[in-house]
């Protein structure tokens, strides 16, 4: 092989060479450009759902404000709704107990339970409210006694209260406590059910 031989097939060698790393190298570029292609996509990607996320996050937390405003004007509706309703219960039963006094059950009634504490303390003194003042006579006459009532400064719509001297109380029998009781079990501060 002579000297011009020599350095074509060097030449050759080299061009090969210098073909391969020009391949290699374009392989290389093409690589790093998916991959920057993809890292982009992907920062693309995660921007888009971070303000996908904000946004919703904003939609959520405004939907939770209107839901908590709806139900906090609901229970206040309803509350409210829950004690009107109570009121005219009580108001009705306010109105029929003052009607149950004019009736000889309610004799009957204040008999049976001036008896109980009479038996318990014969020395108790008996409160009547000013208009039932005048029952005292039917009331001796179903005890078969002679007890002596004083008329109370209160009114108490009914009943009576009686103040055991022996026991140093007073026993509150009066349709006023029993009513304001049973009331008490309807409070706004309790559950919606009674």
């Amino acid at each position: 092989m002579n000297v011009k031989e020599k350095i074509e097939a060097f030449g050759k060698i080299v061009e090969k060479e210098a073909e391969e790393q020009r391949i290699k190298i374009l392989k290389e570029i093409e690589e790093k450009i998916k991959i920057g292609y993809r890292e982009k996509v992907n920062e693309a990607k995660a921007v888009w759902d971070k303000k996908t996320k904000a946004e919703a996050y904003k939609v959520e937390m405004q939907e939770n404000k209107e839901l908590i405003a709806y139900e906090s004007e609901s229970k206040k509706k309803l509350m409210a709704k829950r004690r009107d309703i109570i009121e005219s219960v009580f108001s009705r039963v306010q109105t029929e107990l003052y009607q149950y006094r004019s009736t000889p059950e309610y004799i009957s009634y204040l008999a049976e339970n001036i008896k109980s504490v009479m038996d318990t303390d014969p020395d108790s003194i008996i409160y009547l409210i000013k208009e039932d003042m005048k029952l005292a006579p039917e009331i001796n006459a179903k005890l078969n006694a002679n007890l002596s009532y004083k008329e109370s400064e209160e009114n108490f719509i009914g009943g009576f209260k009686a103040y055991s001297n022996r026991k140093n109380i007073v026993i509150d029998n009066s349709f006023l406590t029993k009513l304001n009781a049973e009331k008490e079990k309807f409070n706004p501060f309790t559950s919606i059910e009674p």
